[in-house]
């Protein structure tokens, strides 16, 4: 009974034909396929060690930003204080050079008072000086990480979009995509090459690209692709049916 069991089921899967290959396949084709798989491996990794470096930098200027907006706030009532120091200074400096006018101007009898009022408009310009100055002074370490932080910032962000700029001239994402889609026409090549079914659009496609490797690619990829692109994918004739899928007129 197990014994006529197996034969029905073996009975019941459908015969798969036999493959009638197109072409022949050239010895050489699992090794240049390999190859560009390397190389597509290659172009990866430097893709993503890219992304990487590029990530490494823009988080640190992110943390220098929000570095920079900590200290920064710290640094607000300072500003304010010290705003308000300048404010007064200026205006003790302008009674003083009022003071210097008014003596200037004072006649013999009055040249006396104005000397004194230089002198009291002079001691008050120093004492406002004076706060001014130390309170710079109390709080300069802050005021010097937030310059240092600040500088920090812009050159980590300049680093950063040159990066970005300089991985832009590699064009590594068109080249990952360039060898993907050699890869992906190379493997539909050879499914095509031993005879298996290949959708039209798809054949299509790895046509185009074989074609396009040629003119993009250095002269021994595109003679490689020469010799294994067969003479009757080259004057293929694409015509739409009613599915509409295409058809591979050979």
């Amino acid at each position: 009974p197990a014994t006529r069991h197996r034969r029905d089921l073996r009975s019941a899967v459908p015969h798969q034909p036999a493959l009638r290959p197109r072409c022949a396949i050239p010895e050489w084709f699992d090794e240049y396929r390999g190859g560009v798989e390397h190389q597509l491996e290659l172009a990866r990794n430097e893709l993503l060690a890219s992304h990487v470096k590029s990530d490494k930098r823009w988080a640190s200027v992110e943390r220098l930003e929000d570095r920079w907006v900590e200290i920064d706030q710290r640094c607000a009532p300072v500003d304010d204080e010290i705003h308000r120091l300048c404010e007064v200074f200026d205006a003790v400096a302008d009674r003083h050079r009022s003071a210097l006018r008014y003596v200037e101007d004072a006649g013999p009898i009055s040249r006396r008072r104005a000397r004194v009022r230089v002198a009291e408009a002079a001691e008050t310009l120093t004492v406002a000086q004076h706060e001014l100055d130390g309170y710079r002074s109390s709080h300069a370490n802050l005021l010097s990480e937030r310059t240092a932080t600040a500088a920090a910032l812009r050159s980590e962000l300049a680093r950063a979009e040159s990066s970005d700029t300089l991985a832009q001239w590699d064009y590594l994402p068109a080249q990952v995509e360039r060898l993907d889609d050699l890869a992906q026409a190379l493997d539909d090549w050879h499914s095509w090459a031993e005879g298996r079914p290949v959708d039209g659009f798809q054949l299509a496609d790895a046509v185009e690209s074989l074609r396009r490797v040629g003119n993009e690619w250095p002269q021994w990829l595109g003679d490689s692709i020469d010799r294994i692109t067969p003479h009757m994918i080259e004057e293929a004739v694409v015509t739409e049916i009613d599915d509409p899928s295409i058809e591979i007129d050979f």
